[in-house]
């Protein structure tokens, strides 16, 4: 019989000017999956990371086991069997799989010094709880693939004797496969009596491996409810308080009949795009697809000047452009919206003013001055016709949730008045009211006449949005498809090559 592992009581959290948490309650049995979802600001994060030490509520008491604690920094909880994964892998990647699971708590022998036989044996135990051998041991993280550090960052909990292990979106960055796999290790966990909460925007993942589901909303509990007991659609609507319909967002605009804006022919680079073509048309969405490791960035990356092609070439409004590099790329009228926000997107230690105008200030500057009225001005009309939701210019972009991040970003190619777009997984990570805006956004755009290239894992996402899509797999184009020839088991044959 499942037994009471943690009780949060009437939760309650404030920062100067912001109520994050109002009279938050739920509870967590061991041996239990129990997703949490919400939009991005919902205040999942503040609740995480009150259960997990970093922060101390205002209001309200946790407890754990029956008994009442307060946590004054995040070991109390790791000492009681509490461990967090973030999103963003906390692992050191210059050191080995063993140093990153026992940082901190590396086994000592005689006079201090290091036991590496019992580092090794404690590391193999760890890692065979998650279906690794004793091979990854003593390898370096960097050398492991994103799967097999999410398995990592869960052997690292496990060697903690957790009984409680919070997974922030833990397949944002997985294959397919990889998820099923994390899915089952879950299930494993569970079966030992392990309770998980599981945070992420993906529905069907939290249908299939959650048995309660609980839902936030500007800081409050709107609902919750035992997941055979409530609907897709119900926990959608629930989350963004009005009626979810799922629906395609864009009406194809497409000029077939023109010239293409931009042509690829024979892209190669490295052993990863292998003679890649495609066009892209006047006013068209073209969703490129496939699985992780396809190739896809790489391509974009590619014709955009980030990399070095070993062979191809790349024609805009039918002329060749030579020696490319992104400077060149925008003057030609190409911006590019980069996978992974926090890495290679947004400054985070900045303004959403100074994060917005940063790439087109050369079109505000004169004699080496910058007409800073005019370009706050500017920025001003993008924040209003992106809808981002800001304090003010001034606020730190860090503080933003994740799609309003994304729409600076967007902005900031916006400012450079682009008339090609490349948008690369444009909603990871967001939530999916933030998905319904951006998707609206794609589609204004197209109709103001801006050719978009939307790089997207997702098959729900790619079927909303798209014109056309083509589908990569190893570097390889394998397919290319029109709208009316739209369906996922398509797109998912050429996806594995077939």
């Amino acid at each position: 019989m499942k037994k009471l592992l943690m009780d949060v009581q009437n939760i309650s959290k404030s920062f100067p000017g912001v109520q994050a948490l109002k009279d938050v309650c739920f509870q967590v049995f061991t041996g239990e999956v129990h997703a949490l979802v919400g939009e991005n600001g919902a205040g999942k994060s503040t609740l995480m990371n009150i259960l997990s030490g970093v922060y101390g509520q205002t209001e309200g008491k946790l407890i754990w086991e029956g008994k009442e604690v307060h946590f004054k920094d995040s070991r109390e909880p790791k000492d009681l069997g509490i461990a967090m994964i973030h999103q963003e892998l906390s692992l050191a990647v210059h050191l080995s799989v063993d140093e990153n699971i026992f940082m901190g708590r590396l086994p000592k022998g005689a006079f201090g010094k290091i036991d590496y036989r019992k580092l090794k044996e404690q590391t193999v135990e760890a890692l065979s709880r998650v279906g690794l051998g004793p091979e990854f041991a003593g390898l370096t993280v960097k050398k492991l693939s994103v799967s097999q550090q999410q398995m990592v960052e869960i052997a690292k909990a496990l060697s903690l004797n957790a009984r409680l292990i919070i997974m922030d979106e833990p397949s944002s960055s997985l294959t397919q496969n990889e998820t099923k796999i994390l899915l089952n290790l879950i299930r494993e966990l569970r079966d030992q009596g392990v309770a998980i909460i599981y945070i992420s925007h993906r529905m069907e993942e939290v249908f299939e491996i959650a048995e309660r589901i609980t839902i936030l909303r500007d800081g409050c509990v709107v609902g919750s409810s035992m997941a055979d007991e409530i609907t897709i659609n119900q926990v959608l609507s629930t989350m963004v308080g009005r009626e979810y319909k799922n629906e395609k967002y864009h009406s194809c605009r497409a000029d077939y009949n023109a010239e293409p804006v931009l042509k690829v022919e024979h892209i190669s680079y490295k052993n990863m795009v292998k003679d890649a073509s495609f066009e892209l048309y006047p006013a068209e969405v073209l969703a490129i697809t496939g699985l992780v490791g396809a190739g896809r960035t790489e391509l974009l990356e590619t014709v955009f000047g980030c990399r070095q092609q070993n062979s191809g070439t790349v024609y805009i409004d039918g002329d060749q452009i030579n020696r490319r590099t992104p400077s060149l790329m925008m003057k030609k009228g190409m911006a590019l919206v980069p996978e992974g926000r926090k890495i290679k997107g947004i400054l985070p230690q900045m303004s959403v003013l100074d994060n917005t105008r940063i790439s087109a200030l050369g079109n505000y500057t004169t004699g080496g001055i910058i007409h800073s009225r005019e370009v706050s001005q500017a920025v001003e009309e993008q924040v209003e016709k992106l809808q981002i939701k800001t304090p003010s210019l001034q606020q730190k972009i860090k503080y933003l949730s994740g799609g309003n991040q994304q729409k600076v970003i967007l902005a900031r190619c916006l400012m450079c008045t682009p008339k090609i777009l490349i948008m690369d997984e444009p909603t990871n990570g967001i939530d999916v009211g933030a998905k319904q805006e951006i998707y609206k956004i794609i589609d204004e755009l197209s109709k103001e006449g801006i050719s978009i290239v939307c790089i997207s894992s997702e098959m729900t996402e790619v079927l909303a949005i798209a014109d056309r899509v083509i589908v990569m797999h190893e570097g390889v184009v394998t397919g290319e498809l029109k709208n009316e020839n739209l369906s996922q088991d398509t797109i998912m044959k050429y996806a594995f090559g077939n």
